[in-house]
């Protein structure tokens, strides 16, 4: 759709799914407008009835997919871990990072995990794809997130008739994104079930469930989207600061196997993104006393306090460079946006 494309497909294709698509399209075009209604040219094949009655659920030790994994309604027979998911591929250091903190909330939940590797991301995400027009945005996770999860589904539907993506937006932030409650269950066939689960809770909420039913694997928690290849958060992005406070909130003592050392709260205020983050940041602040945490405190009345004149000058500035860049030079654009990918 975003490359302005039909699609061909020569293997038979599931009813429901096919009868799905036009839905699937809809939601994409509201969402994005520039896209472009693609024409499906496939075999309908015969019906199929669920066959197979285990469960698969994503796992990445992470907030979403922990709360998933502790509902005691939703029985998940073996964790499904993705690699060239957020990683590339190639990078087997990530991954054994990623084992460090999967396997031993996996023991805690006496479960299996299953380490599925593709790289179907780097041959298909637009936004820094080789081929054909880019997304300028995060293709990835704007449109496309439920689907590729969708797609590991279904290679594995011989042994598991249900799958279960974590939910990763909350109900008071239910954005455009790939992966929505309203878009993951239209990926489903005959053969698989794609379920998306946890979107009734926020990420706060969540935190508080975890630490009150599974403490010791709250502390196993791999919540960091730099990936350090040598511990399992760097503890100081936005997301790790944010997930720590709520973790010594809910009080699970530092340091942990997830947070090592030390948070530097001083430095949050510099890479909070209040745009994207600021009821999260206002909850933490109501739950976060001053006798408690006071340099977090103090941190966040600084994020939501009105920026400085000229932080706000120097955000301006940078989107003016970068629309320039795409405007006047998408060639420079192209070769930076590559060099951020570079290892894709």
């Amino acid at each position: 759709m975003q490359a302005g494309e039909d699609l061909d497909v020569a293997a038979p294709v599931s009813p429901r799914l096919r009868g799905a698509v036009t839905r699937i399209q809809d939601i994409l075009l509201g969402w994005y407008p520039g896209f472009r209604r693609s024409r499906l040219t496939a075999r309908v094949g015969k019906d199929a009835a669920f066959s197979a009655i285990h469960t698969a659920a994503c796992f990445s030790g992470g907030v979403d997919s922990l709360y998933t994994q502790l509902d005691p309604n939703l029985k998940v027979d073996r964790l499904v871990l993705v690699h060239g998911f957020e990683n590339p591929v190639s990078r087997s250091d990530l991954l054994e990072t990623t084992l460090q903190a999967v396997e031993p909330q996996a023991r805690m939940l006496k479960r299996r995990v299953m380490v599925v590797k593709t790289n179907l991301r780097s041959l298909a995400d637009r936004s820094f794809s080789r081929w054909g027009p880019r997304f300028p945005g995060n293709f990835f996770g704007a449109c496309w997130l439920g689907g590729f999860l969708a797609a590991i589904a279904h290679c594995l539907r011989a042994e598991y008739g249900r799958f279960v993506i974590p939910a990763s937006l909350s109900p008071d932030a239910l954005n455009p994104y790939g992966s929505h409650p309203h878009l993951d269950g239209l990926w489903s066939s005959d053969a698989v079930q794609v379920i998306h689960h946890g979107a009734e809770a926020g990420r706060i909420e969540k935190i508080r469930s975890i630490t009150g039913s599974a403490p010791q694997a709250a502390e196993w928690l791999q919540v960091c989207e730099s990936n350090p290849p040598d511990r399992i958060n760097c503890g100081d992005c936005d997301k790790c600061l944010r997930t720590r406070l709520a973790l010594r909130l809910a009080g699970v003592k530092e340091p942990n196997h997830a947070f090592p050392v030390p948070p530097k709260w001083a430095r949050w205020p510099l890479v909070a993104d209040r745009a994207r983050w600021n009821r999260e940041y206002i909850e933490l602040l109501r739950w976060c006393a001053y006798e408690k945490e006071p340099q977090a405190a103090s941190a966040l009345e600084t994020i939501l306090s009105p920026p400085p004149w000229w932080r706000d000058l120097r955000r301006h500035s940078r989107n003016l460079v970068k629309m320039a860049a795409r405007l006047y030079a998408p060639g420079l654009a192209g070769w930076m946006l590559r060099e951020r990918h570079r290892e894709w």
